[in-house]
């Protein structure tokens, strides 16, 4: 395993795994803001034209908080592969939790069904079990 990069904030920029026998190479690309936060990061599996790239970016608000997670996985570069959305961070005073999502950032959300006097009307599915919610001990001392 090789760790080079290292930018000025000390912050680690590329990883690369050798192969071994019957063990595909992997290299791994960190990507910075200006605030040193992980913008994004790309894994190569194994070498030349059998390659391939999962890419993943990180949308932050103003003080650095990740608020969603977009993937681009199995493609030659990020602009061949579909964009989807990863996950959704909740948050109230701080982190709440993560909405766990497969959807593709390119497909319609919902999809226009004709119904009778009604014009068209929208459907929506619901799916249970996406949401990971964080518990923090609450200490009240009186």
């Amino acid at each position: 395993m090789i760790i080079s990069g290292g930018t000025c904030t000390e912050k680690i920029t590329e990883i690369e795994k050798r192969s071994l026998a019957g063990v595909t190479s992997r290299f791994i690309h960190y990507y910075y803001d200006p605030g040193g936060n992980k913008a994004g990061e790309t894994v190569r599996h194994g070498t030349g034209g059998s390659a391939y790239y999962n890419h993943r970016w990180y949308v932050r608000d103003a003080q650095g908080n990740v608020l969603a997670t977009y993937e681009v996985n199995n493609a030659a570069n990020a602009s061949a592969g579909t964009l989807k959305l990863k996950e959704h961070y909740m948050y109230g005073s701080s982190r709440l939790g993560i909405i766990s999502r497969d959807q593709d950032a390119d497909a319609n959300k919902l999809t226009a069904v004709e119904e009778t006097n009604l014009g068209n009307t929208y459907l929506f599915t619901f799916t249970r079990g996406n949401k990971f919610f964080e518990m923090r001990s609450i200490r009240h001392d009186q």
